[in-house]
Parts: structure tokens; sequence; C-alpha cells
């Protein structure tokens, strides 16, 4: 700023001394320009120390955005660059997954290996239903007083 206005000063002082020449650059003319120049200058820097706002203990605030993951683990990658704008869906970093294909992996067995016993459940169920339809008749022979109790329970389980 006082560059600026330093430079602004001795523009004016050729404009009128010497392009225009307006005023004549003599000795006295000379006492005074410097005068002005110095005194404008110390001026200035004394109101600005005056009047400029200051604080020891400045603190900026500006929002902030807080990132965080929604499942835990070790960061392996980040891909974002400081202070760069962001879009939405951009990958901000990458998890290592090797925990997670772990679990992946083992689900799948477990899904396999409880399709494997589906033909040997349904099998048991075939079975169970045969002797449900061959006691039936004996049941209702050899038991009538129960035989309604034990009707509405296979019925609620059904």
């Amino acid at each position: 700023m006082i560059a600026f206005l330093t430079i602004c000063y001795c523009s004016i002082i050729w404009l009128v001394f010497y392009k225009l020449k307006l005023l004549p650059f003599n000795l006295v003319a000379k006492f005074i320009v410097g005068l002005i120049g110095v005194g404008g200058i110390l001026t200035l820097l004394i109101l600005m120390n005056v009047y400029q706002p200051y604080s020891d203990d400045v603190l900026v605030y500006q929002p902030v955005a807080r990132i965080g993951a929604r499942v835990a683990g070790r960061v392996v990658e980040i891909t974002v660059q400081a202070n760069r704008p962001l879009q939405e869906g951009d990958v901000l970093f990458r998890i290592d997954d090797v925990p997670y294909q772990a679990d992946v992996d083992r689900l799948k067995a477990a899904l396999a290996e409880a399709e494997q016993h589906i033909p040997v459940l349904k099998a048991a169920v075939a079975i169970s239903t045969k002797w449900w339809q061959i006691s039936k008749p004996i049941m209702q022979v050899t038991a009538p007083i129960h035989w309604n109790n034990i009707e509405n329970s296979m019925i609620c389980c059904t």
C-alpha cells in the first residue's frame, strides 16, 4: 500500500515539474516536495498503526464438513487432495477390504453348506408327513380325548 502511494506521489511530481512544467524544480521546491512526501508517508504509517484492526489471537472461522466412514477399517488410499472442490459421489478414500472379503467368503461357504442340507431336510419333512398320515388314524382311536389338542398344535405349526 505504501509502495503504491509512493509511486503515485512520484508520478504526480514528475507530471507537475517535468512533463507539464507547471512549477520550476528549484531548491525550495525540492525541499517542499521531499518534506511533503516523507511527512505524508509517516502520517499514513501512524494512522495505520492507530486505526488498523490488529489482534494477537486471531481466530479464523470457516465451515468445516466432518467426514467419516460407515465402516471401520484401515485406510489404504486417500483419493482426494486438500482444498479441492468435491462432487457428490466422489470416492474420498479406500478402506482395506481383506477382512470384509474374508467375511463374504465365510458367509458364501455357510450358504453353500446350508443349500447342501436342503434335500436332506426335504426328505425328513416328507418322512415325517408320511408317519403323521399313518399314525393319525391310530391316534384318533387310542387317544380321542387329546386329539383336539394335537390337531390344534399341528395347525399352528404348519
